[in-house]
């Protein structure tokens, strides 16, 4: 009698175990490959937010200190106006800038408005509004009379329409004065 083997030889066997097995390896491929795809997407995620919350701890921060930094650039202008306020008063040390502010102030008509003055070391600055042309040949006079001024230079006289006043028509111009025996 001869041996009859009923058991499947043990290349069948493999092929049947493989066979078993692919489905199992294929959803454990697929479950790793989705948990690679999760992290990868929720570190993402997460250092997006990570990020968004700085940026709005920061936004915030930025914000609280604006009235800090507007309160620094009004002290900082402060400094500036007092600093040529000194400097000012340094100039005027021997008493000459105003009371030749004061003498130009006498010396104008009472049609001719002063809008700004502007003085430094040597020079005085006077921006004028006059209602007519007669007011000016006499500040000039005027200012040549006390001698004074070792310079009196005239800017160019424009017509306008309205004047500072709210009065219809006048001139506009600007005398620069030099002070005599005054060292820059």
């Amino acid at each position: 009698m001869q041996p009859i083997n009923l058991l499947p030889d043990l290349r069948t066997r493999r092929r049947e175990r493989l066979q078993l097995s692919l489905p199992r390896i294929l959803v454990t491929a697929a479950m790793l490959w989705l948990t690679v795809l999760a992290s990868v997407y929720g570190g993402y995620y997460w250092r997006q937010r990570t990020l968004q919350s700085k940026l709005q701890v920061v936004t915030d921060e930025i914000e609280a200190l604006e009235p800090v930094a507007q309160h620094v650039t009004a002290l900082q202008e402060l400094a500036t106006a007092i600093e040529s306020l000194r400097e000012l008063l340094d100039n005027n040390a021997q008493g000459v800038v105003v009371p030749a502010i004061d003498l130009v102030a006498s010396l104008m008509p009472a049609e001719i408005r002063a809008q700004q003055i502007t003085v430094d070391q040597v020079h005085i600055s006077v921006a004028c509004y006059s209602t007519s042309l007669a007011p000016i040949g006499q500040l000039y006079s005027n200012l040549q009379q006390t001698q004074q001024f070792s310079s009196i230079q005239f800017s160019a006289i424009s017509s306008v329409q309205q004047s500072p006043a709210g009065t219809r028509g006048g001139y506009a111009f600007s005398v620069t004065l030099e002070l005599q025996g005054v060292d820059p």
